[in-house]
């Protein structure tokens, strides 16, 4: 049998992956209720029993909704919020379980991988930490890559310990950070519930997920992102990260 070396794809290829990604789901896919869409989190495994929860941001979905990919025709590069379409595609689980402190909810349904959806391609994630202030990390959101961002990094932690309040009344306790000032951009409307991780070579490391966002802001997005604990989160739900790659 001979193996060959397998090829990164293009940015454009990689935008149906995003959109219509099937199971085992990774952190970074679009995922919908038919009106919100937010992206995929965590990929992880209740510590009891085993079973599959996908994490994302508290904030996204309702108690008992059911999560799907994005169906249709994948949106326009550079075009997000116009290609928002209503439709749902494969099932990745239904909300199980919200947290208002740490603006996390679990996905139980679809099986799940501990792996990262990047600009061109996926990534395993190996382990879980928490963050401190002058680390730098990267957010893997399904809006900033369909707005041509990429998977964004250069983030840089400035508060490792904060809480605030989201628009909807809850108080969060997270993480604050922000770009370098060389970098164009730090997250957008449609990130929510996307991996915050660290990377060092080839390996990344959960931090947690995307929470809110605070201007100075661009167009859908702003310079000051704020995110939950991976280690929190997973201590809250009694998760452990899907070991499986």
């Amino acid at each position: 049998m001979n193996f060959v070396q397998g090829q990164e794809i293009a940015p454009a290829s990689w935008a149906d992956v995003k959109w219509h990604d099937s199971s085992p789901f990774i952190a970074g896919d679009v995922i919908t209720d038919g009106s919100s869409y937010c992206s995929a989190g965590l990929p992880a495994v209740r510590k009891s029993d085993n079973t599959p929860v996908m994490v994302t941001a508290g904030h996204c979905f309702t108690q008992s909704a059911k999560i799907y990919t994005g169906n249709g025709r994948t949106p326009t590069f550079g075009a997000y919020y116009d290609g928002l379409n209503g439709q749902t595609g494969n099932y990745v689980g239904a909300v199980s379980g919200v947290s208002a402190g740490w603006d996390s909810e679990q996905l139980i349904g679809a099986k799940n991988n501990a792996d990262a959806s990047e600009s061109t391609k996926y990534v395993p994630v190996t382990s879980v930490a928490y963050s401190y202030k002058g680390d730098y990390v990267c957010q893997n959101g399904a809006a900033s890559f369909f707005m041509k961002q990429g998977t964004v990094c250069g983030i840089e932690v400035i508060n490792s310990d904060i809480t605030y309040k989201l628009d909807n009344g809850w108080t969060v306790r997270g993480v604050e950070g922000t770009r370098l000032p060389t970098n164009p951009w730090t997250v957008a409307h449609g990130d929510s519930g996307s991996m915050v991780y660290a990377t060092t070579g080839s390996t990344r490391q959960a931090r947690g997920v995307v929470s809110a966002l605070s201007g100075p802001y661009q167009t859908h997005a702003g310079n000051y992102m704020f995110w939950t604990e991976a280690t929190d989160i997973f201590h809250h739900f009694g998760l452990k990260l899907n070991p499986t790659t």
